[in-house]
């Protein structure tokens, strides 16, 4: 997804849709859910939606929930399918610092 654009809240394309993974340094965790979606194929073009459901804190100390869409743009190519275009919409956040703990951590 490197060459996609993802507009999503000015980040940049990033291969992996996990923040966590993409820069562990900022987050203390993430949990992300995705719920069934929808895609339609057209010919070598395809549009598809995703719905997530995400909670995370940061290293430091902010946290949020939100419920989201993506909204992506497929590609068929020589290689297989590959995103051409994805967008983050969020639909509902919450940044009220979270009470709760990661289940066998004793640091929060």
């Amino acid at each position: 997804m490197a060459d996609a654009r993802h507009p999503s809240r000015g980040a940049r394309p990033r291969a992996d849709s996990s923040l966590g993974a993409a820069r562990p340094g900022l987050v203390d965790f993430l949990v992300q859910n995705t719920h069934p979606g929808l895609i339609e194929i057209d010919g070598d073009t395809a549009t598809g939606r995703t719905y997530m459901s995400e909670v995370g804190r940061g290293t430091d100390g902010r946290s949020a929930l939100n419920c989201a869409i993506y909204h992506d743009r497929y590609e068929r190519t020589a290689d297989g399918w590959k995103f051409a275009e994805r967008t983050y919409e969020i639909r509902y956040l919450d940044e009220t610092p979270l009470t709760g703990a990661v289940p066998g951590r004793d640091d929060h």
